[in-house]
């Protein structure tokens, strides 16, 4: 089975330490299992976004946009203009 808890735990941990490129993979994985998770979905725009990848980060915005408007303005304003 995939532990989606942990996977997010983990790419949490690497948001923290400041290694948001690491937190990506884990993301995915926890995504591929949970796709409509909007929890994972703003963590993996956040890690898109600080690591300049504004294409992945917007992707992950509009996604969020139907199913939690609250966090897609969170990310939204997190997202490098």
């Amino acid at each position: 089975p995939t532990f989606t808890f942990a996977l997010y735990q983990l790419a949490y941990i690497y948001l923290k330490k400041g290694e948001p490129q690491n937190a990506i993979e884990p993301l995915r994985k926890m995504l591929e299992v949970e796709p409509r998770n909007t929890m994972g979905i703003h963590a993996l725009g956040l890690a898109y976004a600080q690591t300049g990848e504004k294409t992945g980060a917007m992707q992950q915005y509009y996604l969020l946009q139907s199913l939690n408007p609250r966090l897609a303005e969170d990310l939204l304003k997190a997202i490098p203009k």
